[in-house]
């Protein structure tokens, strides 16, 4: 279904970032193509439809739809809005899609996935938090895969998140003015979180009140083979551009390179990166990255809680980013000769 990154260590990975870089996921077509004409109850047609056949189901464009119960896409399933157009903001993508999902029921998620699902050039906005966990964004994707393709999309104005259980890769979309609801904040309030390695390139992931992409929850080892960050736009969040937070070191990488990282923090001081209670071997990489006017002046933020439930930070490689007047700051506990955080 997808070409993945391959996971390369040391100077091989050095020299391979351009071709990474370059790596679109694909999922192959569906077996059959479903329109679905404006004004159509999008949530009754993918939902009645056979779950034996994978489906591209192609919405119309200039068009708003209602969703009046939760979109379920089966495996192999897809979901098109019309192809619009874009811009460039930086290294990352700013599409316009012109077919608009938006809550019609009040919602907790409009669309969960199961499996191998593709959902391309929507404006998804709307999803209503209640307090649940989970609940309030506009994607759950916690049941598909590594092979999940979350592309072009504009993901806006949810209660929680954009996207919570983020899985596969999410590239190519602008997801911003999440966390309308403030309860949601410390638990699921983001642009995107995950508790799976994904993978997150040439997204525009700015306003959102929370962080802005987020890796957490003793992060789970993938095919994807890193919670990779690269090539985003991500400023203007309230609280960390990047989170990565309670990894052990058996689990899930963390490498975050050649993305634009500035003026986070508004909320709450986090970082425009931040380590918190992650041990990863053999070390996260934060490189190449351009920070300048994040809270504090805090570009980068490794911290260690002390709580004896969460892993102790350590093993962390800082190099050859662009700092602009931002510095790297080490929390209470942290050492760079104890704990092997390198800064270059």
């Amino acid at each position: 279904m997808q070409k993945h990154l391959t996971l390369v260590f040391g100077s091989v990975l050095m020299a391979c970032l351009a071709t990474i870089a370059l790596s679109f996921t694909k999922v192959e077509a569906a077996t059959r193509v479903v329109n679905v004409p404006a004004g159509a109850d999008i949530a009754q047609v993918v939902n009645a439809d056979s779950a034996t056949t994978a489906t591209a189901f192609q919405l119309a464009p200039n068009a708003t739809y209602r969703v009046n119960a939760l979109i379920i896409l089966k495996p192999g399933d897809e979901l098109r809005g019309a192809v619009g157009t874009m811009t460039k903001v930086g290294p990352a993508t700013d599409p316009n899609p012109t077919t608009k999902l938006v809550n019609g029921a009040a919602l907790e998620s409009l669309i969960a996935l199961r499996g191998d699902n593709a959902i391309t050039w929507l404006d998804i906005s709307g999803a209503d938090y209640k307090g649940q966990a989970g609940g309030g964004s506009a994607i759950a994707a916690g049941s598909g895969n590594d092979n999940t393709l979350i592309q072009f999309n504009r993901i806006h104005d949810n209660g929680a998140a954009g996207i919570t259980n983020a899985r596969g890769s999410i590239l190519d979309n602008e997801i911003d003015h999440n966390t309308t609801e403030p309860a949601a904040l410390g638990s699921i309030g983001s642009g995107v979180k995950g508790i799976y390695e994904y993978e997150a390139a040439r997204n525009y992931v700015h306003d959102n009140v929370g962080h802005g992409l987020w890796g957490d929850v003793l992060m789970k080892d993938t095919t994807v083979g890193c919670f990779c960050v690269y090539e985003n736009v991500l400023s203007n969040n309230g609280r960390a551009g990047v989170r990565f937070e309670r990894n052990e070191c058996s689990g899930a990488e963390f490498y975050a390179w050649s993305n634009i990282i500035q003026n986070n923090g508004w909320e709450s001081m986090r970082g425009g990166v931040s380590i918190h209670d992650a041990c990863v071997s053999p070390y996260s990489w934060v490189a190449k990255n351009t920070f300048g006017g994040n809270r504090d002046k805090v570009g980068i933020r490794i911290t260690d809680s002390g709580r004896s439930d969460r892993p102790d930070t350590k093993n962390v490689t800082v190099e050859n980013n662009a700092m602009n007047g931002d510095i790297v700051k080490l929390g209470t506990g942290v050492s760079t000769s104890a704990d092997n955080i390198v800064l270059k």
